[in-house]
């Protein structure tokens, strides 16, 4: 029996005493269970709040995390054109550790010996148009040529503006054979797209604009493979670079592979000139 108040001596001796004690349980239980609820929602109310807590805390680092992914993610990506820029393609070089998508996939081609072709790419005297027409103008040729690459080359090749005019396009499991088809096709698509857009009307411009293209791969013409564990993805991107200036030598509209006939003799006259 719960604890009761003091009961009377008349009380205990009335008939109705047993009665009167129930009545009195009663009253203590229902004022028991009163508090047990009040006790119980209580606990709930902490426990709603405490997860309410806990999902805003949630909710807002999730919102943090995608904002620093969104904040990375553009970062990376040129706004002019669309395409992954210069420190996507060949990592912070304030980081030690960060050789960017080039450097994983030089990496990974050297590692299983398979084939990996890069292009550097060059709008044909695009100072000029810059300078004639207007950077405006200029713009809209760098973002035709953007979209030429992203409708000639596959989504597995990776499409990068490596800075003003130039552009890089990295062509896994592909050698320079393969690349010849590819590179033909590009400058045509170029081509076509400025003729299709109205630019050369628009701005009475005879001429669509050309590009130079340097090329170079991990294996030579015959699939062997030209580097070693002492290479470097710095050195791969200085040939295709270097074979896109031999390109402009040699007339521009074009593209030379890096250690061709054509290569060479463009070295040998670099050299003789120096």
């Amino acid at each position: 029996m719960l604890d009761t108040p003091e009961i009377s001596q008349k009380t205990l001796k009335s008939p109705y005493k047993n009665d009167v004690l129930n009545a009195m349980n009663k009253q203590q239980l229902t004022e028991q269970s009163a508090r047990d609820q009040v006790a119980g929602g209580l606990k709930n109310m902490r426990k709603s709040i405490s997860n309410s807590i806990f999902v805003a805390h949630r909710r807002e680092n999730i919102n943090e995390r995608r904002l620093r992914e969104e904040a990375e993610e553009n970062s990376m990506t040129d706004v002019l054109t669309g395409l992954k820029n210069r420190r996507y393609f060949t990592g912070d070089k304030k980081k030690e550790d960060d050789i960017g998508e080039l450097g994983q996939e030089f990496a990974e081609a050297i590692r299983f010996n398979h084939d990996l072709t890069l292009l550097m790419v060059d709008i044909d005297y695009f100072k000029i148009v810059n300078d004639t027409y207007g950077h405006s103008v200029g713009d809209e040729f760098l973002q035709i040529l953007a979209d030429a690459m992203r409708k000639t080359f596959r989504q597995v090749d990776i499409l990068i503006r490596h800075g003003g005019e130039e552009f890089c396009i990295l062509l896994p499991e592909t050698d320079t054979n393969n690349m010849k088809e590819l590179v033909d096709r590009f400058h045509k698509k170029f081509e076509d797209l400025q003729k299709g857009s109205g630019i050369l009307d628009q701005n009475k411009i005879l001429a669509a604009k050309t590009i130079s293209i340097g090329a170079t791969s991990l294996k030579d013409e015959k699939g062997n493979p030209r580097y070693g564990d002492d290479k470097k993805y710095e050195d791969f991107l200085a040939e295709a670079d270097n074979a896109m200036y031999a390109a402009k030598y040699y007339g521009r509209n074009r593209t030379v592979i890096f250690g061709s006939d054509e290569y060479k003799e463009y070295m040998t006259n670099k050299q003789e000139q120096n």
